[in-house]
């Protein structure tokens, strides 16, 4: 017979970083190798973890990520088998991470790994670190964001302070979080929507916050996700049903 010896367990990382991807096969790979190396090469980041959602991609973008799971131990992958948004994706990627601490990075890289790093050195300011987004070269912002899409980010923008009463200027950008805190509280938004209602329910546990900066690039290949008629109807009646709970004074 022979005497199964317990295994150590292992101690938990510093830092989780979720990235959800959808239909980002041709940027996947570049983005999660120069994190790593990025990750890697810091001195003050002992250990992490990285943690790619694929939401229900239609493309090579699972393959891409499974590739990368089984070179790098550091990768982990989860996937759903739809398109559910990028709310669900990073509730999912909370859900499963282990780190102290946990952020989120695009898959399409317009968010240097290196800003990951930047957050990360704000943790000890509060339980919540918060972003604001800006170029790293001015000539972007009207490349990234044109005319249409500022426009209806300062529709939006106006909404989410009529409505909830929370100005997203200054929170626009990837949140650091304690990760007791990204993986206790339960997500329901599956659009943007989804990092106000963290805000307002870690708000409403009494967390503290604070804030910092972080700069933004062109993505490297591909268009955006995000600005489609589908996911801002989607974004409105989230909105409405946030308000409705806060006035009903009920869990959401």
């Amino acid at each position: 017979m022979i005497n199964a010896t317990p295994q150590e367990s292992c101690p938990a990382p510093a830092l989780s970083v979720v990235v959800p991807a959808y239909n980002e096969a041709e940027n996947l790979r570049p983005v999660i190798e120069e994190t790593l190396k990025k990750l890697k090469d810091s001195p003050d980041l002992p250990s992490f973890e990285i943690i790619i959602v694929d939401d229900g991609s239609t493309d090579e973008t699972a393959f891409v990520a499974e590739y990368l799971e089984r070179q790098h131990p550091e990768v982990m992958i989860r996937k759903h088998r739809n398109n559910q948004g990028y709310g669900s994706a990073l509730n999912t990627g909370y859900s499963v991470s282990s780190g102290s601490f946990v952020t989120t990075l695009p898959a399409d890289g317009e968010i240097p790994p290196s800003e990951a790093l930047r957050l990360y050195a704000l943790r000890r300011q509060a339980d919540v670190i918060t972003s604001s987004r800006s170029a790293e070269d001015p000539t972007i912002e009207q490349t990234v964001r044109p005319l249409s899409r500022r426009f209806l980010s300062a529709g939006l923008r106006y909404l989410s302070i009529f409505v909830l009463g929370v100005d997203p200027v200054g929170k626009e950008g990837p949140l650091l979080l304690r990760g007791d805190l990204a993986r206790g509280t339960e997500l329901w938004s599956r659009t943007g929507l989804v990092q106000i209602e963290l805000i307002l329910k870690c708000r409403k546990k009494g967390c503290s916050f604070g804030s910092g900066q972080i700069f933004f690039r062109r993505r490297l290949s591909g268009s955006s996700k995000v600005a489609n008629l589908r996911t801002i109807i989607l974004y409105l009646l989230e909105m409405l049903k946030v308000k409705a709970m806060l006035l009903l004074n009920k869990p959401f």
